[in-house]
């Protein structure tokens, strides 16, 4: 039913992402411009349903209005069609902020395994690393990882 372009799309997201940054950089926190932001990143992925950074995009503002539910069912989504991971980093802290620490360690766990088997292909990858040391320091504590951290700053 939407006949816009990709670059509407990106246009609509881009929107979405200076609204977002006016709310988070203002003293003026009113709800209304999340609300905006909210509604321009439903209609690019309306726009494009494989819009991957606008999904993370709209994780970000959900979680800024609360609505910390939404935002998990969305992160679950992303992972079942994007095969990606990765976004286990923003989900653990929402199950914190939820008080479910048995979700936190679990999802912590998963990432940490994402994290070790995308490493072996990817050694250099600075965000892999990041991820794999963050997940690992969440769930073994900080110290777990500070050898292993100096391997990887060679």
């Amino acid at each position: 039913s939407y006949s816009q372009s990709k670059s509407d799309c990106k246009k609509m997201n881009s929107q979405a992402v200076d609204s977002l940054l006016s709310y988070k950089t203002s003293f003026d926190k009113r709800k209304s411009t999340l609300e905006f932001s909210l509604q321009l990143l439903n209609d690019a992925i309306k726009c494009d349903n494989s819009f991957y950074i606008a999904k993370i995009n709209k994780v970000t503002v959900l979680n800024e209005l609360g609505r910390f539910s939404e935002s998990i069912s969305l992160i679950d989504n992303i992972i079942r069609s994007n095969k990606d991971s990765s976004i286990l980093l923003i989900k653990a802290p929402i199950y914190d902020k939820l008080n479910k620490q048995d979700s936190v360690t679990i999802t912590y766990k998963f990432a940490y395994k994402y994290f070790n088997r995308r490493i072996k292909d990817n050694p250099d990858d600075a965000n892999i690393i990041y991820g794999k040391l963050l997940s690992q320091s969440k769930i073994y504590g900080k110290e777990s990882v500070i050898s292993e951290a100096d391997h990887y700053l060679k």
